[in-house]
């Protein structure tokens, strides 16, 4: 437990800068671009982060659910393996994938053109960002997994700010751009040296096959999910204005402060969670389940009702005058924080159990019911809609997964899952000691 509170004291500092040095450099991209500006940089980030994450193929869940159970095995070079096979298959999704939306982006024109184009270029950054962090906390590095992604990238673009160059959406999508290949490059570097692996070191195809199926089965739920995040700031400017997806963006960058926290949380704790599973140790485990789900949810209520609290004044002191008018979406967005908190420690667990289908399906039906209600609140609300919206959404998809984990997580159902689970990852990792 000394150790926990520890790890959990590391990342929660480096956490904490990240949110600050995201928030810093949220403020001055605001301030530089407008209310119209940062709406349309925020689209392009939406759609970027939501292409990166397909790109990956579902890499960075399967990392995260197995690289801690080979590290308690002393798999030998199956974490080297994994590792490498998975930067093959992402680099092939996330370029492909970059060149369809670059191609639809020309075709397409206008407003919509400019969004695609500028997340194409970040796509294959995004994708890779996401695999580095999920590879350094399955190597049992979680302050380094958010350095990587979190951390390093706002401060490259803060950097980047300092100079005129940050002069419009495009200046700054090619800042985002610079900054996440750095951060992308030192995480390359350090969870290689963490995990080396032996040149022509290749697994076989049997067990490529076996690791690939895993990941993908993990994609669509947590595609869903993420989709789920980024569907109100993408149809915010096809439905109303690029200026009320400014509004909303800026509203989004504060309630990021209530999910530092919880981010940490998910980090720590659900690597050793899933240790703890595959070692036999369920109490422990559930105790440790029980207790990340509280303080998850007790952080984001606690932290969303100061900005409740701080309100209008600290959307104008930090981002001006124009942004007023966000302080209703930011409302919503607290509460949809505080309702997504518990659920994302309970999806971690729920794919470490082998349940990555019933999670798929309970993050498919949230997404299917948050576009429904973007379509109906954001035409006549605005930002305020869609982030009510995503509030109903998130609360309707963290009941369904606390529910799903509770059941799962009981003792003869838990036994069932490890043995059906041993699945492409549990069996992949006896066949990765070869």
């Amino acid at each position: 437990m000394t150790g926990l509170l520890a790890s959990l004291a590391r990342t929660g500092a480096v956490a904490g800068l990240a949110r600050v040095a995201g928030l810093l450099a949220a403020l001055v991209l605001a301030r530089r671009l407008g209310v119209e500006g940062y709406g349309l940089l925020a689209a392009t980030l939406g759609a970027a982060a939501l292409g990166g994450r397909i790109g990956t193929l579902g890499w960075p869940a399967l990392l995260t659910r197995a690289l801690p159970r080979y590290r308690s095995r002393r798999a030998g070079r199956a974490p080297a393996r994994l590792q490498a096979t998975g930067d093959r298959m992402v680099a092939r999704g996330s370029l492909g994938l970059a060149a369809g939306m670059a191609a639809a982006g020309v075709l397409a024109g206008g407003t919509v053109g400019l969004v695609l184009v500028g997340a194409a270029v970040l796509v294959p950054v995004m994708a890779f960002r996401a695999m580095s962090r999920a590879a350094l906390a399955g190597l049992g590095r979680p302050g380094r997994a958010i350095a990587a992604d979190e951390l390093l990238p706002p401060l490259g673009v803060l950097c980047l700010a300092v100079t005129p160059l940050l002069s419009s959406p495009a200046a700054a999508v090619a800042a985002h751009a610079a900054a996440g290949l750095a951060a992308v490059a030192w995480a390359r570097h350090t969870r290689w040296s963490l995990a080396p692996r032996a040149p022509g070191d290749t697994p076989p195809a049997r067990l490529r096959r076996a690791w690939q199926v895993a990941a993908l089965i993990a994609l669509t739920g947590l595609s869903a999910r993420l989709a789920l995040l980024r569907a109100d700031i993408v149809m915010l400017p096809l439905l109303a204005s690029v200026a009320e997806t400014g509004l909303y963006a800026a509203a989004q960058k504060l309630s990021l402060l209530q999910s530092a926290p919880v981010a940490v949380l998910v980090t720590v704790a659900v690597p050793r969670i899933t240790a703890a599973l595959a070692a036999g140790r369920l109490r422990h485990a559930r105790r440790l389940y029980r207790g990340a789900v509280a303080a998850a949810a007790g952080s984001a209520a606690i932290v969303g009702a100061v900005l409740c609290l701080a309100g209008t004044p600290a959307l104008v002191a930090v981002f001006g005058t124009e942004f007023a008018l966000a302080m209703p979406a930011l409302t919503w967005l607290a509460v949809a924080q505080v309702a997504a908190a518990p659920g994302l420690v309970a999806t971690g667990i729920a794919l470490a159990l082998g349940r990555g289908r019933a999670a798929a399906a309970l993050a498919w039906t949230a997404l299917l019911f948050g576009v429904a209600a973007n379509l109906v609140l954001i035409p006549v609300h605005g930002a305020a809609g869609a982030a009510a919206a995503t509030a109903a959404a998130m609360t309707l998809l963290t009941a369904g997964q606390l529910m799903l984990t509770a059941r799962v997580l009981r003792p003869a159902e838990t036994r069932a899952g490890r043995n059906n689970s041993a699945s492409p990852s549990t069996k992949a990792s006896s066949s990765g000691r070869a």
